[in-house]
């Protein structure tokens, strides 16, 4: 009897190793790729935190890392030297994934003197070593067609069927030979028109790196011409010069390459201690030391926030020459080139900025992340400090604003750009809003400086106290009491702290024209029992004033006075409250702050009583409530924009809930005046 044993074996696949074979990370790419290093990137996939990296040469592993980020970079490597990348995930119970492979070589080290002779004489295959070649929209080929009957090699460049091939020759030492100080002679053969740029590739293996230098006129006679194309006025970084070729399709299949030279421009001296002077925000002065025997000098400039064509010339005899018709604001790149018998001469290169200018008003920057970025408010709007920090833009709950670090007796500036010439500063008003959120008080002196670099040209006009219990406080300054010192209007904020530190924010700057401005320093003499002078000081281009003037029992009376007004009939032994603003062609300017005072032989103020308010939603997309609360009683309400222009007005008594209209988008203030002071409220509409 015959037994028929039959073996079951089963095998069970481990999670792991199924894990393992279906995450093989994508997408492995070079970038950074130089002689000595590149780095390594993949795509990260949701859950993804470890990978495993290493680096093989000749199946010689190098090294081997893990890391927990999607690129790794590869350092002290051999120029012109075939490598392998191994890339696999490493998953949290010590397993991994299949490696991920691919090759790479780097490029040839630059080359240890020029200048480079190439004549394929003797050429391997494809291309001599430290050559490369790269297709930008089609498939190309390159390779060598013997020539009878010097049996000499060329280069053959056919079938880009209409995209552009790219020879790269072999680099030059970038710190020995800058690019921008070679160029390159060749002979070229074409049957047919084609294109040939010379320029400069900061990847050698992406097409869109490549930057164009100069382009060359090429002749379709079919016959050996000899061609020269420079990179004298390269602008980019990059060290890998090449030569791209486009126009060659179908009908157009080929053209021949041969005794290509790479070799330092023939120069002349170049000049010395190039500088600028006299910049304003449409000219600027420059002017240099000529070291050999140059006579003339062409001057290359251009803003270089346009487009790199978008070069001005301008031609002088003398060492010397006035740029005009700069844009204000703006950051230009000169060269001064030496003008040459046979060829163009060395060249020095300088930067400078033009002014911004205040070219209309009202001038209202915004402080948005988005709208005023370091380059912009550094370069517009000039700080200085003696005490470490200057001011700078930053958050200040949802909004950007100025923040002033002060530190014990310490000062910053902060200077506006410069006012055009077009408006009088004496006939402008500055207006801003302000919060101490560190320390108890600080002032803010307003002026104008002739240098907003120099704090020691800085010359006051006016003077404001910030106390911490204030919170976000608006103020208008009429500038009409300017010295003639500048035209960077500024300001200058101290700490009142000693030893203290302070913050102040800074918000809602507006620089515009003197309107119907507040009046300020409100005061009463001459007070008896039944009468009060009432006085303030005159500023701006208001000349007739409304005072309204009410007692605790409710009893107002409103005047109207042209400097100064005397209030009769008063009751004695009553504390008194008195507010006033201008008049100017039927506009009415913001309310001045209360005065408090009492009819009796000695002034006294009463601590008024208290009055809450909330403003919500702020910001808001369309209307907002005020919420009024408190034992204060509540008299009218306003909201005025940022110039002070009254845009709303409703009255209010005692306390609850009032719904102010819809607003168009913008910043507003939101006056409420009650019967023993009142508060402004900062409103912003989306």
């Amino acid at each position: 009897m015959k037994k028929i044993i039959l073996i079951l074996v089963m095998f069970v696949a481990l999670a792991a190793t199924a894990q393992a074979s279906d995450s093989i990370p994508q997408n492995l790419r070079f970038t950074y790729l130089t002689p000595s290093s590149f780095e390594v990137s993949w795509d990260k996939e949701t859950g993804d935190s470890l990978w495993i990296i290493a680096l093989w040469q000749n199946d010689e592993q190098l090294q081997r890392t893990v890391s927990n980020y999607e690129h790794f970079a590869f350092f002290n490597l051999t120029p012109n030297t075939d490598y392998t990348v191994h890339v696999a995930k490493r998953y949290a119970n010590g397993d991994s994934s299949a490696f991920a492979v691919r090759g790479i070589r780097t490029p040839c080290m630059g080359a240890p003197s020029l200048p480079q002779y190439h004549d394929f004489e003797n050429p391997t295959s494809p291309l001599p070593d430290c050559w490369s070649t790269l297709g930008c929209t089609q498939a190309h080929t390159i390779t060598h067609l013997p020539q009878a009957p010097w049996d000499r090699h060329m280069l053959f460049i056919e079938n880009t069927l209409g995209g552009s091939a790219y020879l790269l020759l072999p680099p030059a030492d970038s710190v020995l030979y800058p690019v921008n100080t070679l160029q390159v002679r060749f002979n070229l053969k074409a049957e047919h028109p084609i294109t040939c740029v010379l320029g400069v590739m900061t990847d050698p293996a992406d097409p869109q790196s490549f930057h164009e230098a100069e382009s060359v006129s090429i002749l379709s006679d079919n016959q050996w011409h000899t061609y020269t194309a420079s990179l004298f006025y390269y602008a980019y970084w990059g060290t890998y010069i090449a030569l791209k070729i486009t126009g060659l399709d179908a009908n157009h299949p080929s053209l021949l390459i041969d005794d290509v030279i790479l070799e330092e421009v023939p120069i002349c001296p170049g000049v010395e201690d190039l500088t600028v002077s006299n910049v304003t925000h449409s000219t600027a002065t420059l002017s240099w030391t000529e070291t050999g025997f140059s006579t003339s000098w062409t001057v290359r400039y251009r803003n270089i926030l346009w487009p790199i064509d978008s070069i001005a010339v301008a031609h002088t005899d003398t060492p010397s020459v006035t740029l005009a018709a700069l844009e204000s604001g703006s950051a230009y790149q000169v060269d001064v080139v030496v003008d040459c018998i046979n060829n163009g001469g060395a060249f020095r290169r300088t930067h400078f900025l033009t002014p911004c200018l205040i070219s209309q008003l009202p001038f209202s920057p915004s402080f948005s992340a988005d709208d005023i970025t370091y380059g912009d408010w550094q370069h517009c709007w000039t700080t200085t400090s003696n005490c470490g920090s200057s001011a700078q833009p930053a958050n200040d709950s949802s909004s950007t604003t100025f923040s002033i670090p002060l530190h014990g007796n310490g000062f910053s500036t902060l200077a506006l750009p410069m006012l055009s010439y077009h408006y009088s500063v004496a006939e402008c008003m500055l207006s801003f809003g302000t919060r101490l959120s560190r320390g108890q008080q600080a002032t803010v002196v307003v002026g104008v400086m002739a240098n907003g670099n120099d704090f020691t040209t800085f010359s006051p006009i006016d003077t404001v106290t910030i106390n911490q219990s204030d919170g976000y406080a608006y103020h208008i300054i009429p500038l009409s009491n300017y010295p003639d010192t500048g035209r960077h209007v500024a300001f200058l904020f101290k700490s009142l702290g000693g030893a203290d530190t302070s913050l102040l924010y800074v918000d809602d700057i507006v620089l515009d024209y003197l309107r119907c401005t507040s009046p300020r320093h409100l005061y009463a003499t001459s007070v008896t029992d039944t009468n009060a002078l009432l006085q303030w000081r005159i500023d701006g281009n208001a000349n007739t004033w409304e005072v309204t003037v009410w007692n605790d029992n409710g009893h107002l009376d409103v005047f109207t006075a042209t400097d100064s007004v005397v209030i009769t009939h008063l009751l004695p032994n009553t504390q008194y409250h008195a507010t006033l603003r201008s008049i100017c062609n039927n506009d009415y300017g913001h309310y001045s702050d209360t005065l408090l005072f009492l009819t009796s032989s000695t002034q006294g103020i009463t601590p008024p009583l208290a009055l809450q308010c909330s403003l919500f939603p702020n910001p808001t997309h369309g209307t907002a409530q005020l919420l009024i609360q408190g034992n204060d009683e509540v008299l009218r309400i306003e909201v005025l924009d940022l110039n002070g222009k009254l845009v709303h007005t409703c009255q209010a008594t005692g306390h609850g809930t009032v719904v102010l209209p819809h607003l168009p988008q913008g910043r507003y203030l939101v006056r409420i005046a009650s019967r023993h002071g009142g508060m402004v409220k900062k409103l912003v509409v989306q």
